[in-house]
């Protein structure tokens, strides 16, 4: 399917944040919803059931609802976190998430928020008392409802008269036909059949049973009521399920789903489902809760029966033994058995409907040799007919029995069992001469077209009465189908394979086989993509093809043979060793016979392997010497060849030694020139290969080897004239060159200088040769250059050999080369600054390079050694690095080739002088370790120290500066100045000791500062220039504790212990501190100053007393240490969150309570209300049922709930932690229970008595005498909805604790008030109290 043009643009969806490979989908949905659960369980928790011990919280205590903000935060991270993690399936839109936010936000402020309207307005009483809790008398958190109780708990009980009416019985309302299949086993479960009951409860029901046998039998049985199977009322218990064989419109309940009941289906659509005789008004359509239209008198049973036949319903007795009457229905057609009876002509026969069981249809698909005339399997496989494409015709099996006409369902699905193409096919009207239990072949026979697997399974069955049985659900229908039968079978159609030779085999060619060696012939099946593709897919072991080769020897003595060749896909080969025909057979798969396609033949020859011949002929030179060798080469076999020889050196060093080597040849024919050098050697060809042997060695043989023995040849060379030579002479009228000779000695050789006459020199017997060649005159006068050259050589054995070497190139140079520094005199010297590198002019003359020899100054009065260096360009420098100032001396100078002469040689070097850095003496005190130590100063108190330079304006000094100890941070500094002395800021923002060290000082002159200039101090160390000095932290005080508990009026202002307002104060003992305190709201206040405090730690101690019932503060304004550090503390300045510089003090009065109402009695349920005075938070003291609580209060309401009877006494009350307890408290509250009415035994009670008859009602009493009641009277109500009072009544005066009364009305009698002397329920609006 190919998408749209706006489907292809749409862009694809956002992946999960999670993985799914970490977490799929449905988990990461299940742990989202999980904890949306958890968090509502939670807010719930939070809302309905608050910390037992925490004070209630009044909508005006505090200024923030935090319980609402809190889960109105919790929902929206909540909702924004989902929405991020795009769980799938709940990725949903921004409306979609906005309304559920909304949605949360609502809740929580119905469930957190401050109301600000009456809730019973607008919520139901039963919501508004779950929502409402409140703190018990022994508290407790409690809803108002579950202190008071409901109606169940004091008024009690129901009373039911009915007077019983007529009764009657009736048997399958419906006209339903069942049916039964046949039982496999002793103990089969029964049909149920539906017996409607009105007014009255059974105790034994007889009915007859007769058969369909020819000719039919009767039985009369008789069940118990024990036996009944009875069905709740439609109005008091509706069944949802439904059985899976059941029609649609006729539910009946499931028939006692704990039965395994196969009922029929209707005969028609039209029939009634309301039970009734033909006379009566047209049918309705049925509830499907209740499809027999029950009564609120009438009863549902079901008489279990275990066999088919027709049923007559006979009698039915009640519990008293009365029989009841039995209604029966009309039947619209005669019955079998009437049909059967003679009457007389024209006579119309109206009989009674009976209850009919029939035997239920059923089918299968049979594998018996009867039904198919083999015997069948369960997967059977067929093959397409060759050259047809068409499979023969295949039976399906299918056999039925039942009630005709029959009609039966199946389909088939191609290839894959749920996913193949489906084809649905029915037979309807099938009928047969024998009896409903007859099992009847349908002769269906399949045509399958194209290869596959098809399966095909039976759907359903359906008899003439409309009974229809599914085998959709084969697990649980597999015990329906015929005996021997199956509810699904397959075929598998396969396609013939195919087989031919590929690869070499395929090309036409011969296949050429190596002698000894093996090939492997393929060949390739074709067709068999199904089989292969169906064993992939079931798992199972590859399908196995047979392919059988027939192979014929290519000499006719041999004989041949016929093998089998197995594989399990599509390639199969076959090893052969011998020349002949190879020639495919046949070929078959595990189920059909193939078809053999061409090539089916191949030709095997054997490759005859390669051949080599050869012949060897000497080479030789002028004198007739053997120098090599030529072999001719002949090749038989398969071209390219390649020829491997070896070249054995015999004589000489290191000998034998061989060299192998390799000669492509492209032709049968082949010449080898070979010329190793003088000496012993050998050629051998050792191996052959061609374009099918590689490697094929050849045999020791003479043929294959020659032995030559190579004489040495005279030869001589000017040594490394092959590199060129240049001879310079500096004096002298002759030079020197060396000839090598070779051969056999003595030698004789005659040379020549290019130009003139050849000369000889002969005799020569040791190589090499030193010849002196005299310089042609003009040469030697003026230089120049001249070439020698080789004419010829003899040697011992007496052969001249011309030469051809090449000549020899002489060169004569007659110059000197020079050397001196450049410059005028009195001008040769330098001027650098200290440690720079001095450049010395040098001018030279003669051939380069140039090694120049010089003497450097003394050092200290030690003689330095000479320097020599290597220069390459006329005009050069004599780069000296930190070079000390001095005289520098030229000794020697040496070009190429010669030695030279030098010339003013003497160079000086002046050096700058460096600048210099000291410290005042003023600054501070020498120490041990060179350090001047400056006093100390508080911390961010200004201090500076003068430095003095030495140099040329303007100066840069490098210092670092360590703060606090050895381990401190550590920062390079600089300190720059225009005149020779600068004042150095010290650095006192933190406290600690702080070293300045100098590392450094330079100038205009020495722009990089250097530790040479530093000047120590006197007394100290050399080169040590550092500046110590201690800075003091400021002291500080703040407020450890502030004030535990608030203060009564007329209490000092001091600390009541070591958490009670207590000052922390931070520097070096003894401190003065100055403290204010001051009356909220006043301008007035008074300032102590404390001299002399010892500690860090000081409770508060001030000559003051509170007087007003008022807040007080208490402020830090200065503190000041004994290193003299001060501290000013400013109010308006807000103080570190860890510290406080001030803190305020309550003031209060002496707490008193009083209760809103004077009433001393009270009843379960009622509200306990007080009004505490004073200044809140308070803790009030009351005593409930023997126990004492402490409540501590944040406003002046005190409530609780009268959860239980008792005595609520007040103790006392205090502000705070039992501050300002006022203990004269006298209040006593009297608490006492609800009464309580019950009818009869306080259970709804049902009595059924006959017309006339009368019965007695007794009315049950708890509480305080004396009682006053109402009771009434409404319809039955287990029979009626009806509420509507039918009269009502009301005693007083009532001293005992029962109360009765006799009625011969029909109704329901319940009491809807009681009251005793103190209470009543239904309690009336705020209290239950009853005024006397």
């Amino acid at each position: 399917m190919v998408a749209g043009p706006q489907a292809q643009e749409r862009p694809p969806p956002p992946q999960p944040r999670i993985p799914n490979y970490l977490l799929d989908a449905p988990q990461q949905r299940l742990f989202v919803t999980s904890l949306l659960a958890l968090l509502t369980a939670y807010k719930l928790a939070d809302a309905l059931l608050p910390q037992s011990d925490a004070p209630p919280i009044l909508a005006d205590e505090l200024p923030l609802n935090w319980l609402l903000w809190k889960w109105v935060a919790v929902d929206l991270v909540f909702v924004t976190t989902v929405a991020w993690l795009r769980v799938p399936r709940l990725d949903w839109g921004w409306k979609a998430r906005w309304m559920l936010r909304a949605v949360l936000v609502g809740l929580d402020y119905a469930l957190f928020g401050r109301w600000t309207f009456t809730a019973s307005v607008f919520m139901p009483a039963l919501v508004k008392g779950f929502l409402t809790r409140s703190l018990s008398t022994d508290e407790h958190s409690v809803r108002l409802a579950a202190v008071v109780g409901n109606d169940k708990a004091h008024l009690g009980g129901q009373y039911t008269v009915h007077i019983l009416a007529v009764s009657t019985a009736m048997l399958n309302p419906l006209s339903t036909i069942y049916c039964r299949h046949p039982s496999r086993s002793s103990k089969s479960d029964p049909t149920l059949v539906p017996l409607v009951l009105n007014n009255t409860v059974p105790s034994k029901v007889t009915y007859n049973l007769t058969s369909f046998d020819d000719p039919p039998t009767s039985h009369q049985y008789t069940v118990s009521a024990a036996s009944l199977v009875r069905h709740a009322h439609p109005l008091q218990h509706h069944r949802g399920s439904e059985s899976t064989i059941q029609s649609k419109e006729d539910d009946e309940l499931a028939l006692a789903a704990e039965w395994s009941l196969v009922p029929s289906s209707q005969r028609s659509s039209s029939q009634a489902l309301r039970h009734r005789l033909p006379s009566d008004s047209s049918p309705s359509r049925p509830s499907a809760s209740d499809p027999f239209g029950l009564a609120s008198t009438e009863t549902l049973y079901y008489i279990p029966i275990s066999s088919t036949g027709s049923i007559r319903l006979d009698s039915v007795l009640d519990k008293d033994g009365h029989t009841v009457k039995i209604r029966r229905k009309r039947a619209t057609s005669p019955p079998p058995s009437a049909g059967s009876a003679s009457s007389d002509a024209g006579t119309v026969v109206l009989a009674f409907e009976e209850t009919r069981i029939v035997r239920c249809p059923s089918a299968g698909l049979s594998l018996a040799p009867t039904t198919l005339g083999y015997q069948g399997q369960e997967e059977e496989h067929r093959c397409l007919v060759p050259n047809q494409g068409v499979a023969a015709s295949w039976p399906l099996g299918l056999v039925v029995s039942g009630s005709e006409p029959l009609s039966i369902k199946w389909h088939s699905r191609e290839g894959d069992a749920e996913k193949g193409f489906r084809r649905d096919e029915a037979l309807e009207g099938i009928v047969h001469a024998g009896s409903a239990n007859e099992v009847v072949p349908v002769p269906v026979n399949v045509s399958l077209s194209r290869p596959g697997r098809t399966t095909f399974y039976l759907d359903s069955v359906k008899d003439g009465y409309g009974n229809e049985i599914s085998y959709i659900d084969v697990g649980k229908s597999r015990h329906l189908l015929i005996d021997g039968t199956i509810p699904s079978r397959s075929v598998v159609v396969h396609r013939p394979p195919e087989v031919a030779f590929i690869g070499e085999c395929a090309k036409g060619e011969d296949v050429h086989l190596l002698k000894g060696g093996k090939k492997r012939l393929q060949m390739r099946l074709s067709d068999i993509d199904e089989e292969l593709a169906d064993a992939r897919s079931a798992g199972a072991e590859g399908p196995r093809f047979k392919v059988q080769v027939k192979f014929t020897p290519e000499e006719a003595g041999k004989k041949g043979w016929t093998r089998l060749i197995t594989t399990g896909g599509a390639r199969a080969e076959i090893e052969v060793d011998q020349a002949g025909t190879y020639e495919i057979l046949s070929v078959k798969s595990k189920y059909c016979g193939g078809a053999v396609l061409v090539p089916n033949a191949c030709t095997v020859v054997v490759q005859p392997t390669p051949t080599l011949s050869t012949s060897f002929s000497p080479l030789h030179d002028v004198c007739n010497s053997e120098t090599g060798v030529l072999a001719n080469l002949h090749l038989t076999g398969a071209p390219p060849f390649t020829v491997h020889y070896t070249v054995t050196r015999l004589s000489g060093p290191g000998s034998p030694r061989s060299t192998r080597h390799t000669r492509r040849v492209l032709h049968s024919r082949d010449e080898l020139r070979l010329e190793p050098g003088p000496g012993e050697w050998e050629y051998r060809f050792v191996k052959v290969d061609d374009a099918f042997y590689k490697d094929l060695p050849l045999p020791p043989q003479a043929s294959y080897a020659k032995w030559q023995k190579i004489p040495v040849v005279g030869d001589a060379k000017w040594k490394n004239a092959d590199k060129g030579k240049t001879v310079h002479s500096c004096e002298g009228e002759t030079v020197q060159v060396e000839v090598e000779l070779v051969g056999q000695a003595p030698w004789d050789i005659e040379y020549s200088v290019v130009g003139s006459p050849s000369q000889a020199i002969t005799g020569i017997t040791e190589s090499p040769h030193v010849i002196d060649i005299d310089i042609p005159k003009g040469i030697a006068q003026q230089g120049g250059q001249f070439a020698l050259s080789l004419e010829s050589v003899r040697d011992g054995n007496g052969c001249r050999r011309p030469l051809t070497v090449s000549d020899l190139v002489v060169e004569v140079r007659r110059t000197k080369p020079t050397a001196r520094f450049h410059g005028a005199e009195g001008t040769r010297s330098v001027l650098i600054r200290d440690d720079d590198t001095a450049k010395i002019p040098l001018r030279l003359t003669g051939e380069g390079p140039w090694t120049i020899t010089y003497q450097p100054p003394s050092i200290a009065g030690r003689t330095v050694d000479p320097v020599s260096f290597v220069a390459h360009q006329a005009n050069a420098e004599i780069n000296i690095r930190s070079a000390v100032p001095g005289t520098y001396r030229l000794l020697s100078v040496r070009d190429k080739y010669c030695p030279g002469d030098v010339s003013e040689p003497e160079w000086t070097v002046q050096t700058l002088p460096r600048p210099k850095l000291r410290l005042d003496e003023s600054v501070g005190k020498v120490a041990r370790n060179g350090s001047i130590v400056r006093r100390g100063v508080c911390a961010n108190a200004a201090d500076s120290i003068p430095v003095l330079f030495e140099g040329k304006a303007p100066f840069k000094a490098f210092y670092t500066l360590q703060k606090g100890s050895h381990h401190g941070e550590t920062r390079q500094h600089s300190l720059q100045a225009i005149q020779s002395r600068a004042d150095l800021t010290l650095y006192t923002a933190t406290p600690g000791h702080h070293s300045y060290t100098f590392t450094g000082v330079g100038d205009a002159l020495y722009t990089e500062p250097n530790a040479a200039g530093l000047g120590a101090p006197a007394g100290g160390k050399a080169g040590v220039v550092r500046l110590e000095q201690d800075v003091f932290d400021l002291p500080s005080a703040s407020f450890a504790h502030g004030a535990k508990q608030g203060f009564c009026v007329n209490d000092e202002l001091a600390s009541r212990g070591s958490d009670d307002l207590v000052v922390d104060l931070v520097g070096q003992a003894p401190f003065e501190l100055e403290l204010e305190v001051r009356e909220d709201g006043h301008r007035n206040s008074k300032r102590y100053t404390v001299p002399l405090i010892q500690s860090n730690s000081w409770p508060v101690s001030l000559p003051y007393s509170l007087h007003k019932a008022q807040p007080h503060s208490v402020l830090l304004r200065r503190v000041k240490d004994a290193n003299g550090c001060e501290t000013l503390i400013d109010p308006s300045v807000p103080a570190p969150s860890a510290k406080r510089t001030s803190v305020s003090i309550p003031v209060a009065e002496i707490a008193t309570i009083t209760p809103v109402s004077a009433q001393e009695d009270h009843c379960v349920g009622d509200f306990l209300d007080f009004v505490v005075q004073g200044s809140p938070p308070f803790t009030v003291k009351y005593e409930f049922d023997g126990k004492q609580h402490s409540v501590p209060l944040t406003s002046g309401k005190f409530q609780r709930v009268a959860a239980s009877p008792g005595i609520f006494k007040v103790v006392s009350v205090g502000h705070g932690e039992d501050q300002c307890r006022s203990n004269q408290v006298d209040i006593v509250k009297r608490i006492h229970p609800i009464p309580s009415a019950r009818v009869h035994t306080g259970d709804s009670y049902v009595v059924d008595i006959r017309e006339g008859e009368q019965t007695e009602i007794v009315f049950s009493f708890t509480g305080t005498p004396p009682f006053s009641f109402t009771y009434s009277r409404r319809a039955a109500q287990d029979r009626s909805k009806d509420r509507t009072v039918l009269e009502t009544h009301t005693v007083t005066g009532i001293e005992d604790n029962q109360y009765s009364i006799f009625t011969s009305q029909e109704g329901t009698w319940s009491v809807s008030f009681i009251q005793d002397k103190y209470c009543a329920y239904p309690p009336s609006r705020g209290s239950a109290v009853v005024k006397a």
